[in-house]
């Protein structure tokens, strides 16, 4: 009878113990992997993307190679001399046109070169320069040190409605030299970049 017990308990045991080194490492595997390596502060951008860096973005919903170029953005590396008969375009903006959930390919601002080249007959060259959380405030530094010096045909401005919410955040990150404190940023995926505004 005791034989019995002990069995029935060690069985029960040994369950529970497989059971937990069967759900920490499902728990493991699915885990949401961060491209937080691939991100820095930055006094003069606020934060931006490391260059020359590769992370992975992995959520339930996608699974992508996050390959930062160059100049600090996603995309193949660019040389600043524009090739000749080629037109330029940059398209600036925040997550919406950086697009970490979706493989580089997939990107709106890849597509929209391809899809304009095929229309046009003519090389239209568009270069990503969206990073998440960027807002106009920071959309101008960007056209002005790292755009412009590309040469740029056209300058596309995506702005969406967070914008205005990370603009009023970032505007009290700036000292008086007109640098970025960082106090606001939060170098945690899935929290808001910037504190979100309390209405008194």
């Amino acid at each position: 009878m005791k034989s019995k017990v002990f069995l029935a308990f060690l069985s029960g045991l040994i369950f529970l113990v497989f059971s937990e080194f069967f759900f920490r490492w499902e728990n493991f595997r699915n885990r949401n992997i961060e491209t937080r390596a691939c991100r820095r502060q930055s006094p003069q951008f606020h934060h931006e993307l490391v260059p020359d860096t590769v992370c992975r973005s992995k959520y339930p919903e996608w699974d992508v190679e996050f390959k930062v170029n160059n100049l600090g953005f996603r995309g193949q590396d660019l040389e600043a001399l524009k090739p000749a008969g080629v037109f330029r375009v940059l398209v600036v903006g925040d997550s919406f046109i950086e697009g970490e959930s979706v493989a580089e390919a997939k990107i709106a601002v890849y597509l929209t070169g391809k899809e304009m080249t095929a229309e046009t007959g003519h090389k239209i060259e568009t270069v990503n320069m969206g990073v998440m959380s960027y807002a106009p405030a920071i959309y101008y530094r960007i056209i002005k040190d790292k755009g412009l010096p590309l040469n740029p045909d056209l300058v596309i401005v995506n702005v969406d409605m967070s914008d205005y919410q990370n603009d009023f955040a970032y505007a009290k990150d700036i000292d008086k030299d007109g640098n970025f404190q960082n106090i606001l940023f939060q170098q945690q995926m899935g929290r808001p970049h910037v504190a979100i505004p309390t209405v008194n």
